[in-house]
């Protein structure tokens, strides 16, 4: 499991996480939502390694992350980022190989590799297409799709142990609905493979469609975990996000959320 442990993170003299504690089981998707300011991506950097914790810890597999190198982390986790920089004039194809992280796979393994990591995340015909010249919602997806591979890289080098967990800052931030439900898919479909998902989401909708688990993030805190029909309640997200919610059943029988903006608009 990766899991946090009562971590507290201060940021610019600020805490920004108070003492949450979770776990991410490989085979499962967690979604973490909350409104802006909760938490959300503090927590995804401090489980990745990328922020150390002012007090608790950050355990891999019962052991503490800190203790790993950087390239120990990059076997056994991928990480894509909210907003990922392009540093060169990488094609897609080229963006997504960056995620070979192990001792360099054989070249026929390799391009197997990116190729289907570019196929799920749709980007196949725009393969060789620069990364400059692809719109925003496809850089994001070249992003992905080097998470992606990064995953099955991870696994190949250390199939007991590499590739086992993925976590995604806003995967479906750029995207349009069809694509949101895309990246959602692949999430699903490494969730399926074995590995533990876990995805900072604002659209509360796909939460509850996706994800096995929620959690839910307010003011740095973790106010309520568990299965989406327990989490995304119309109490919970009403006191959360400062606004009336609707919660309905929708048509596979799971949670369907409705911000009741016109309360607002009327007021």
């Amino acid at each position: 499991m990766l899991e946090a442990v009562s971590l507290t993170v201060r940021r610019g003299g600020r805490e920004t996480l108070s003492g949450v504690s979770l776990a991410l089981a490989p085979g499962e998707v967690l979604a973490v939502c909350g409104p802006n300011g909760a938490g959300k991506s503090t927590l995804l950097a401090a489980l990745a390694g990328d922020l150390r914790p002012a007090s608790g810890e950050v355990r891999l597999d019962g052991a503490p992350a800190a203790g790993l190198s950087a390239r120990a982390l990059a076997v056994r986790r991928a990480v894509l980022e909210q907003a990922p920089a392009l540093a060169a004039p990488f094609t897609a194809r080229e963006l997504a190989a960056l995620g070979l992280v192990s001792r360099r796979p054989p070249p026929i393994e390799a391009a197997r590799m990116v190729a289907e990591a570019l196929a799920a995340t749709g980007l196949s015909r725009l393969a060789d297409r620069p990364a400059t010249a692809l719109s925003g919602g496809e850089q994001a997806r070249a992003h992905f799709a080097r998470a992606l591979v990064q995953i099955a890289c991870g696994r190949a080098e250390d199939p007991a142990r590499g590739g086992r967990y993925l976590l995604l800052d806003e995967p479906t931030a750029s995207l349009d609905l069809a694509r949101q439900a895309g990246a959602m898919q692949a999430a699903r479909r490494v969730r399926d493979g074995g590995a533990g998902v876990l995805a900072v989401l604002h659209d509360l909708n796909l939460a509850a469609a996706f994800a096995d688990r929620v959690a839910l993030l307010a003011c740095g805190r973790l106010v309520a975990l568990g299965p989406p029909a327990e989490v995304l309640t119309p109490d919970l997200l009403g006191e959360v996000y400062g606004l009336p919610i609707a919660v309905g059943v929708g048509p596979r029988g799971g949670p369907a959320i409705a911000p009741d903006f016109s309360a607002i608009a009327q007021a």
